[in-house]
Parts: structure tokens; sequence; C-alpha cells
């Protein structure tokens, strides 16, 4: 399956890891995205913040 300019790509994010610091809240994040044809286009995991 190839992705081309116009597709509608659903996102569903799970917090998998979340750290209380000062002023802050650190978090993992494992995602899985579809498209318009509820067909898997992309998996991953990523790394952030959320500020207070």
């Amino acid at each position: 399956m190839e992705c081309k300019a116009g597709d509608t790509v659903t996102c569903e994010c799970i917090l998998i890891e979340v750290e209380k610091a000062d002023g802050f809240q650190k978090v993992k994040i494992k995602s899985a995205d579809r498209n318009q044809q509820s067909k898997g286009v992309l998996i991953g995991t990523s790394n952030g913040i959320i500020r207070d």
C-alpha cells in the first residue's frame, strides 16, 4: 500500500509511559496510523513533554 497526497490519515496514539518532572511530564507515545480505507500505513513511537 502506498500513500499519496490528499489521503486522509487517522492516527491513534497511546501513552505508554508518563514520568512527572518539574513543570512538565515526560511521555512516550505509541501510534498506529490508518488511511481512508482503514489500511495500516504507519506505526511508531515518539517521546515528548506535556507542560503543566
